[in-house]
């Protein structure tokens, strides 16, 4: 399985991310997406963020969390998994990113991934 993304922002910024793997990758996706667009985090920060999956009654979070953000969390999922290093479990999305002036690229170390622009 693979999920290539590509967004085509107004303000002249395109980005391309994807992530091989299993059912996991849509969810790795959505909160790389959501932590660029909704967070504005720079690329490598939205690819190396924590990340939160859910399946089969499990809600799985990656450490990195901070504990009094997961409160409701926990009260409201009573099978949850904590995990005490980031993992592979939840993905590993690389990405690349265009801007008007920029380019640069994003390796998730999940996966071992590193990103080089090489002039």
């Amino acid at each position: 399985m693979m999920a290539p993304t590509l967004i085509a922002g107004g303000n002249g910024r395109h980005i391309a991310l994807g992530s091989g793997g299993s059912n996991r990758l849509r969810t790795a996706i959505l909160q790389v997406l959501v932590n660029l667009i909704d967070f504005e985090m720079p690329l490598a920060e939205a690819v190396d963020a924590p990340r939160v999956h859910f399946e089969r009654d499990v809600l799985n979070i990656e450490h990195g969390f901070e504990r009094d953000d997961l409160k409701a969390l926990e009260l409201n999922y009573p099978q949850l998994r904590f995990w005490d290093s980031r993992n592979l479990f939840f993905g590993g999305v690389h990405s690349v990113q265009v801007g008007e002036q920029s380019f640069e690229g994003a390796g998730d170390p999940r996966r071992g991934g590193v990103a080089r622009i090489v002039q």
